[in-house]
């Protein structure tokens, strides 16, 4: 509820300076050329993401970015991604604009994480008066929320204002009736979409008395308190797989790592470091530790986890808590030899 007021009093502040001719704060700040930075949650958009942001809703239909640009496994596939408070922007640079750019199907996703089946909402037949019926889905939009639907869209036609088809291409179909659900404590009327929950809250003066819900931090918290993920090493051939874990920051992982050389002992060590160089040096101290201490120098400050060195066809779970700083992270094998082969990979943390 606090995020909701505090960027509810924000556009509304914003509102009343423009009406008595006082100049707005800027909601912004330009790091470079193509990013818009906000201090707000401390990332930037930048590119077609930033364009397709500023186009079709802003701050209101898209919330603050609350992730840097990164990739992610969506369905079965690697994307170029941005979270937003409200959804999440994919690129998919091989469709031609404006569907360059998808929205997730953050109400599908968020309703699948709390284990609620959506064609199992109960279903009309028939349009109601003064509502709009969607034969698709077996639901009726009405009052406020129908206007609140029909005030933003994806610009498909070049003609000032927004067509249904063009609503559809930003929301997505609803995929439930008005219901009554729990959100920070107190009871409000929603309904979800394909890609959105509209909430209605009657203590608040129009236009805020329709509210996104913020399904892109839901999600994305949800994903994000533990992540199970496997490591092996090709064969006989000296590399990890994956050579590139994506996870998202101060989370809880448990990787599974798995060693099915036919000949080789290894180890996997998470480094704080994305630097070569820093790495190969480590490499080097660790190498003369020896077995007995799993390849490990004393000076252990640069790691952040590691297993044992495990024999062929062993395994080991290693748990430990993601860095909170985005960035690049080394994972090496420190077995004499087996890094300057190409034993290492990088854990993305985005």
């Amino acid at each position: 509820m606090q995020n909701r007021l505090t960027m509810m009093t924000a556009l509304m502040f914003v509102m009343i300076l423009s009406l008595v001719g006082l100049p707005a704060p800027a909601p912004a700040t330009h790091a470079q050329t193509d990013e818009l930075c906000f201090a707000e949650t401390g990332y930037c958009i930048s590119g077609r993401i930033r364009q397709y942001w500023q186009l079709y809703g802003g701050l209101p239909v898209f919330g603050f970015p609350i992730s840097a640009q990164g990739e992610a496994q969506i369905e079965d596939q690697v994307l170029t991604v941005q979270w937003f408070e409200r959804n999440r922007l994919e690129l998919h640079p091989a469709n031609p604009r404006p569907f360059d750019v998808l929205i997730g199907r953050i109400g599908v996703e968020r309703l699948e994480q709390q284990g609620r089946d959506w064609q199992a909402f109960p279903r009309e037949t028939e349009e109601r008066p003064g509502c709009r019926f969607f034969p698709e889905t077996g639901q009726n939009v009405c009052g406020e929320i129908l206007a609140a639907w029909r005030a933003n869209g994806l610009e498909l036609d070049g003609v000032v204002g927004f067509i249904e088809r063009e609503n559809l291409a930003l929301y997505g179909l609803p995929i439930s009736p008005l219901i009554e659900e729990e959100l920070d404590g107190r009871r409000y009327q929603v309904q979800w979409f394909e890609r959105a929950r509209f909430e209605l809250h009657p203590e608040n003066a129009p236009p805020f008395n329709v509210l996104l819900g913020r399904l892109g931090a839901e999600v994305r918290n949800a994903a994000s308190v533990s992540t199970d993920l496997l490591v092996d090493v090709r064969g006989d051939d000296f590399a990890f797989v994956p050579e590139q874990l994506n996870v998202a920051p101060a989370i809880a992982v448990n990787i599974t790592f798995l060693n099915t050389a036919q000949s080789y002992p290894h180890n996997w060590v998470l480094l704080n470091t994305g630097d070569l160089s820093v790495a190969q040096e480590f490499n080097t101290a660790a190498g003369r530790a020896g077995r007995a201490n799993n390849f490990l120098p004393p000076d252990q400050s640069l790691v952040l986890a590691a297993s044992t060195v495990l024999n062929p066809g062993a395994f080991e779970v290693i748990s430990f808590t993601t860095p909170t700083d985005g960035g690049d992270y080394l994972y090496i094998c420190t077995v004499p030899g087996h890094f300057a082969a190409g034993m290492y990979g990088v854990l993305s943390v985005r």
